[in-house]
């Protein structure tokens, strides 16, 4: 019961939020242009001032360079099983190219960190922060890799220097090199004996953690507003492959890797969990949008893998704890 209550409590708050904004678009609250600006506004600022606060106080002297390099590992692998279970699809290129990313495209920057902490304590803390500075530019670079590979619905796909372009103006690639450079910075300031931090209580750190807490809930609601249920009918093959595998089929293989490897520690395996066993990633969906692919199905893959996750993750986390490993 307590692991139930446990999961529930980490899956409900990005449950309820959607089911807010399904009830205000029904009651015609907000309309479709709304929906559009908000997708906007989500994935070019407040998304990228939240993977700016999670990343740039990892300190790069604690880095455990063994999770570092599973996780990178992992994150390949996930892209490689992706493109996989993709392969059906080849003949609906904007749809292909949303299942591909699915495999990969992880919630961990929204509850990752936090999941890994309540299943093995402040020990997991570092190693959480760790995978973030890890999975975070990995997932968002592959991501827009895998939204460009295949095209448009006319097959149409773009020139290396295209997708190149996409790369380096994406708002979170672009956040996560700002991170990187303040992690860079603090680190050298550190060596040389001055403490650099922005979690000091002044107005820089209060507007980023303001501006940071509106991402999640502002891109739950308008991912809620734009939501039909009549759609899982017609795409009800993409949802089944897509959460199968993200839920199911990713997070058994990487732990049963970790394990063979001898990564056996609770905080390890909560942070193999918190990355290969969350739901798609609420960031994919405006992603999708502004990339030109298919948005519905991306919404669509958000809010079932969430839901299923509820389940799935309770799974995971009774056995491993059945088996002495968390």
């Amino acid at each position: 019961m307590d692991n139930l209550l446990f999961t529930l409590n980490a899956i409900l708050p990005l449950i309820l939020p959607i089911v807010l904004g399904y009830v205000l678009r029904r009651i015609k609250l907000f309309g479709r242009v709304f929906l559009n600006y908000g997708n906007k506004l989500v994935f070019t600022v407040f998304i990228p001032i939240l993977i700016f606060n999670n990343l740039y106080m990892t300190n790069f002297s604690d880095i455990n360079w063994k999770i570092a390099l599973f996780v990178f590992v992992a994150t390949v692998g996930m892209f490689a099983v992706g493109w996989l279970q993709a392969l059906p699809f080849r003949r609906m290129p904007t749809r292909r190219s949303v299942v591909h990313q699915a495999a990969f495209n992880t919630n961990y920057a929204v509850i990752g960190f936090s999941l890994s902490v309540m299943l093995a304590g402040e020990a997991a803390g570092t190693q959480a922060s760790v995978a973030a500075a890890v999975i975070v530019p990995t997932i968002n670079l592959l991501a827009v890799i895998a939204l460009s590979m295949y095209g448009n619905e006319q097959g149409r796909r773009p020139t290396a220097k295209q997708v190149a372009l996409r790369i380096v103006t994406n708002p979170l690639i672009i956040s996560v090199v700002i991170s990187l450079a303040f992690m860079s910075l603090r680190f050298g300031l550190m060596q040389a004996g001055i403490d650099f931090t922005l979690s000091d209580d002044n107005f820089i750190a209060k507007t980023l953690d303001n501006l940071a807490a509106v991402a999640m809930p502002l891109a739950l609601i308008v991912l809620g507003g734009q939501f039909k249920f009549s759609a899982a009918g017609h795409l009800w093959k993409e949802i089944t492959v897509a959460s199968v595998t993200r839920l199911l089929v990713i997070p058994a293989l990487c732990l049963v890797v970790a394990y063979l490897v001898g990564m056996r520690s609770a905080a390890e395996i909560a942070v193999i969990i918190s990355v290969c066993g969350t739901p798609v990633a609420v960031s994919s969906s405006p992603m999708v949008i502004q990339m030109g692919q298919d948005g519905e199905l991306a919404g669509q893959l958000v809010v079932w893998t969430t839901l299923f996750s509820a389940v799935s993750l309770f799974l995971m986390i009774f056995t491993c704890s059945a088996i002495g490993i968390l």
